[in-house]
């Protein structure tokens, strides 16, 4: 593995924080986290293909081949996704804005459904943004024949990004990991095991932002027992009514679990008027009473 090519995949990292403390400490991330790293923080389908090839192109063995199947499988569920198929409908979901209200349109076919798009902005005479975001999710149509059995409805989504790119695609019944079911005790290599391991960067009550599944942001105060390289960021949300109301003995409740690639430090003063009033509370809480933490 070259340093210029773990460089670029430290690059994909939507923390600059983590970024700067991998090249800063010159950390080398073990193969399995390169491969992490690309999977979940690739921008798009296409970069996610772009740069699973550039590490097929470099490893070998067990991973080689697991990377390969990764690469098969995300092509299957994206051609399987995009097929139309009879009692098959594709519903779109319209967020202008990670907090707008999700508008849902029942559509023929995935190309109906992206076709939908302008048109929606085109009908409420607004604009796509750099927040917007499209869900389609792919579902059977239960037609009643006499006969037929109860199913579960949905077969797998789609997320797209503004200008109609594809992020991702998953579908029912595709797995590049050969899962049995037994994850807590397997042993091979995947992107979802919890030793995928980062540098830590935040400290003991820092306040951070961190970014959701759906492009929102949010905001929390970071829980850091030790320095050990871990995979995610224990943080306990500034909006959550623990913290809201300064109930700080129970906050521990509403604490989340999330992955270090999309998480960052940031001043107090970035924060609302409200929320540094309750940070600053919490945080000399924590500091007088560490058996809380």
């Amino acid at each position: 593995m070259s340093d210029s090519l773990q460089n670029r995949i430290v690059n994909l990292i939507p923390s600059e924080d983590l970024r700067n403390v991998i090249k800063s400490t010159a950390y080398q991330l073990t193969d399995i986290a390169l491969l992490s790293t690309v999977y979940y923080c690739a921008p798009d389908f296409a970069s996610r293909i772009e740069y699973l090839q550039m590490l097929e192109a470099v490893f070998t063995g067990e991973i080689k081949a697991y990377i390969t199947r990764i690469i098969e499988t995300q092509h299957q569920m994206l051609d399987a996704f995009l097929r139309n198929e009879t009692g098959v409908a594709f519903e779109l979901h319209i967020k202008e804005t990670p907090d707008a209200y999700d508008e849902t349109y029942l559509c023929s076919s995935f190309d109906a459904a992206v076709k939908m798009i302008p048109l929606f902005y085109q009908e409420y005479d607004s604009n796509e943004t750099a927040l917007s975001r499209y869900r389609i999710v792919k579902r059977r149509i239960f037609s009643a024949q006499e006969g037929e059995l109860f199913f579960e409805d949905y077969l797998g989504e789609a997320v797209l990004l503004p200008g109609e790119i594809i992020h991702s695609v998953e579908m029912n019944g595709y797995c590049a990991e050969n899962c049995d079911g037994l994850c807590l005790d397997c042993e091979r290599y995947c992107v979802r095991r919890q030793d995928v391991l980062y540098p830590v960067f935040a400290g003991h009550a820092d306040a951070v932002k961190y970014r959701e599944h759906d492009g929102s942001v949010g905001f929390g105060v970071v829980l850091q027992w030790d320095d050990a390289p871990t995979n995610e960021c224990y943080i306990i949300p500034l909006d959550c009514e623990q913290v809201r109301y300064h109930d700080f003995k129970n906050a521990h409740y509403a604490h989340e679990h999330v992955p270090s690639v999309f998480v960052e430090r940031i001043s107090v003063d970035r924060l609302s008027d409200k929320m540094q009033k309750d940070y600053l509370a919490y945080s000399a809480f924590l500091k007088e009473n560490p058996a809380w933490t």
